[in-house]
């Protein structure tokens, strides 16, 4: 399904090419009473609005280990040179061999858990250290696109994912960078046949899903182009009519109704965003729409929905379908 080479460097430039790429500070409610002493809690309404699964184990989204292509090189040692590649390898199970990523804005991803929100890293994935690279002692490099990390590391295999190539093609890419073929074609088989029977069980496509994020000052719907919005499509569920073209659309007093839907996922694009939100959920205007005012709100997780995407993110959202489409 894809083409992959894993080459050293000083051999002739070829490329993998991957043919197909929160505590809320007012109105909140807690699962757990409140009472004497230190008490575990789990925020699970913003704004009178639920969470998604508030109580989601994200230490448990990773699969287990796939099964090795037979006779396929078994990397062990792997520098993640583009943090949206460590979702594939959480789904193959390998987000135990990696020994260092770069990150966005000095952060990597939480949602995978632990083990990949606390991996060594190496920089911001536009300017990472080529000493911390080096120091990490890879045995594979895996990247998107161009990075000053194979050119520090020109004896090491690497493998380069189309910076074109939406979430399905880069999780076949790197499946092959990794010897995994097989198991990830099965693996994103999967999630298609779960993705399918879920749209059916629910009458998906009788159903438009609003999907909207909020950052630090600006409402924003997503357009056909966003991850969530093609986990949607593979479910079989529709869109609003404001929402079906590709790129986001900023809400203002004119068109603050494409909002609405059957059913609406929003997400806090960071703590500002959470703030911003939280405000816009309480008004008039916004209450006053159908699925507000239905109780047909959801708070969801921004990094999952509306980031990267991948296989796990993807299964995920197929997890909070399950229970509110």
């Amino acid at each position: 399904m894809s083409d992959v080479i894993r080459r050293p460097r000083g051999m002739a430039v070829l490329a993998l090419a991957a043919l197909v790429s929160v505590g809320a500070t007012a109105c909140i409610d807690s699962s757990v009473p409140g009472g004497e002493g230190s008490v575990a809690r789990t925020t699970s309404r913003i704004a009178a609005v639920d969470l998604v699964n508030p109580d989601r184990d994200a230490n448990t989204t990773c699969q287990p280990t796939a099964a090795l292509d037979p006779g396929a090189p078994d990397p062990q040692r792997i520098l993640v040179a583009d943090p949206s590649l460590l979702d594939a390898l959480c789904a193959l199970g390998l987000q135990g061999r990696v020994v260092a990523t770069t990150t966005i804005d000095g952060t990597t991803p939480t949602y995978m858990g632990d083990a990949v929100h606390s991996l060594p890293t190496i920089g911001d994935v536009a300017a990472p250290d080529p000493a911390k690279a080096v120091a990490s002692d890879p045995d594979l490099v895996l990247t998107v696109g161009n990075s000053p990390v194979t050119d520090a590391l020109a004896d090491v295999p690497d493998a380069t994912v189309d910076p074109a190539a939406d979430w399905k093609q880069r999780f076949v890419a790197v499946a092959a960078a990794v010897g995994r073929t097989g198991a990830g074609d099965q693996r994103l088989q999967g999630y298609l046949d779960a993705a399918k029977a879920l749209g059916v069980r629910v009458g998906a496509r009788y159903t438009q899903a609003s999907l909207v994020q909020f950052t630090a000052d600006s409402t924003i719907v997503m357009g056909t182009d966003a991850f969530a919005a093609r986990v949607l499509t593979d479910v079989g569920a529709q869109r609003p009519p404001g929402q079906r073209e590709p790129e986001p659309t900023v809400l203002d007093d004119k068109n603050f109704e494409i909002a609405d839907g059957d059913v609406i996922y929003a997400g806090f694009d960071g703590e500002e965003g959470q703030d911003y939100g939280t405000s816009i959920l309480k008004t008039d205007r916004w209450l006053d729409m159908g699925a507000p005012s239905w109780g047909r709100t959801w708070l969801v997780e921004d990094e999952v929905w509306f980031g990267s995407g991948g296989l796990s993110a993807a299964n995920i959202v197929l997890l909070n379908l399950r229970t509110t489409l």
